[in-house]
């Protein structure tokens, strides 16, 4: 899995709430979470914990990366490195790198899982005007 991105046009949401809603989604699932605001982006990004992360060395986290307005929102997921959040030149050039090509197949299938749930789960809240 690269990335998935969906476009939400005239939907009047709430963008602080949007970023909640992703937040408890990933904490109700057990993970460890961080989320990094930059002018009109939100970047939240999500890892599992625990003696197989660090054990595999694992640097990757699932990201949504929610930008726009309350009526053009542009809401991406994918796998990246988990960002440092250290200064501001980082955080604006990780906005801009590309998200993981290619990941190991339990990965990309734990990915493509997740994803499914949390499109699901947002589309929903989206319908019910969040």
């Amino acid at each position: 899995m690269r990335f998935t991105n969906r476009i939400y046009l005239n939907e009047q949401v709430d963008m602080q709430k949007l970023g909640n809603l992703i937040l408890s989604f990933f904490k109700e699932e057990g993970f460890i979470t961080q989320r990094i605001n930059l002018d009109h982006t939100q970047i939240i990004q999500a890892k599992k914990g625990g003696i197989m992360r660090a054990l595999l060395s694992t640097t990757k986290g699932f990201t949504v990366i929610v930008k726009g307005d309350p009526n053009n929102i542009d809401v991406i997921m994918g796998i990246r490195e988990w960002i440092e959040e250290d200064s501001e030149s980082r955080l604006k050039t990780a906005i801009k790198t590309p998200f993981s090509f290619f990941e190991p197949v339990p990965e990309a299938i734990w990915a493509y899982e997740l994803e499914h749930h949390l499109w699901n789960h947002l589309e929903t809240n989206i319908e019910l005007g969040i």
